[in-house]
């Protein structure tokens, strides 16, 4: 028998090597409901009357490693505490239950259903306590009955936002061995202990993966990052395409302002050819301002009888029209604004300037 655990323990612990994806871990909290043989103090969910003053209390562990299709391999261990409350005493039991096994995952509307068979090695420890102390049952390896508890597992997932919670339910036979409650031990009264679990759980979002997976994985994701490696090459190229077309624009535009301003620094030059001569010609020689139309109106703002005075005094003023200057018939230099074709206009602009001016009539 041990050689035939040993062997379906190899079988299966060596699928793991053909794992198709990550591994996911499962924990969970229950109640347990104990089948006992009669004499028994366990009684259903708790004492022996079936109430639920005892505390029949039930942990789970399990890692789910898929291999085929829909095909897992399972490994895991549940934790057992079981209290019966009587008259006199409580009768306790705990233990550990270390199992593996193979199931099957079927994916449904809102979730999936996840079932298979397990097997394991269990140890459990059966006590009594009263008011002298403890007392124990079942005696063998470290104080407690060695089981081979074999199961059904059945667990519906649910999926919600980044977690996947579950609820399941768990039935276990404990094979050639009729001692864990302390009824039987030896003699097979009745039949083997048999304990059925129901449970909520947490799986948890975390994957664990084989170093060979996770080669594998990586591997998987550089061959099917190259597709998007191209694409993005492609559009990298496309995009550099459209900047050499702008950069040529723009090395067009710059050229064509460059040779505007070339342009503009030409016309500058000859600007300034122009304003030399011009200021030359002023310079050698003046040049009379032609006469007043007859019938208009100036405002005089000095007369000088030196025309060079006349000419800084108009060139120092600063209104929003011209100060001009002409040669009276007394002589004499008048800096005058106008003229204006009307007494009213001239009086307008009269009534703008400072100090002593007056309108005079033109000739």
């Amino acid at each position: 028998m041990r050689n035939l655990l040993l062997s379906t323990a190899f079988f299966f612990l060596s699928l793991a090597v053909f794992a198709q994806g990550p591994a996911k871990m499962a924990y969970g909290l229950g109640v347990t409901y104990f089948m006992p043989d009669n004499g028994s103090s366990f009684g259903g969910f708790g004492s022996s009357a079936g109430g639920f003053d005892g505390m029949n209390l039930f942990a789970s562990l399990n890692v789910d490693m898929p291999i085929w299709d829909n095909i897992y391999v399972r490994l895991g261990t549940d934790a057992h505490y079981l209290r019966a409350i009587t008259t006199n005493k409580t009768t306790n039991l705990a233990g550990v239950s270390p199992h593996f096994g193979l199931g099957s995952v079927k994916p449904l509307k809102n979730g999936q259903l996840r079932y298979g068979l397990t097997m394991g090695l269990s140890l459990m420890r059966t006590w009594d306590r009263d008011s002298i102390g403890s007392t124990p049952i079942n005696s063998g390896f470290l104080g407690g009955s060695i089981g081979i508890p074999a199961g059904i597992s059945i667990r519906y997932e649910i999926p919600k936002d980044e977690r996947t919670y579950y609820i399941g339910a768990d039935f276990r036979y404990f094979m050639f061995d009729d001692g864990l409650d302390g009824i039987g031990a030896g003699n097979r009264v009745g039949y083997d202990d048999q304990m059925l679990t129901f449970s909520i759980g947490l799986v948890n979002k975390k994957t664990y993966r084989s170093k060979k997976l996770a080669s594998l994985q990586l591997e998987a994701n550089k061959v099917s990052a190259i597709p998007q490696l191209e694409e993005k090459l492609n559009q990298a190229k496309e995009e550099n395409a459209i900047i050499q077309d702008d950069l040529e624009v723009a090395h067009f535009k710059a050229a064509e302002a460059n040779r505007k301003l070339d342009s503009l620094a030409l016309v500058s030059v000859k600007i300034q050819e122009q304003v030399s001569t011009a200021q030359d010609v002023v310079k050698s020689k003046d040049v009379p301002l032609p006469a007043l139309p007859s019938g208009s109106y100036v405002v005089v703002l000095g007369s000088f009888e030196n025309k060079s005075l006349a000419k800084k005094y108009s060139a120092a003023l600063d209104y929003d029209m011209p100060a001009n200057v002409i040669k009276a018939r007394n002589n004499f230099y008048r800096v005058f604004l106008g003229p204006f074709n009307s007494f009213a206009k001239a009086k307008d602009a009269l009534d703008g300037v400072s100090g002593k001016a007056w309108i005079s009539m033109g000739n």
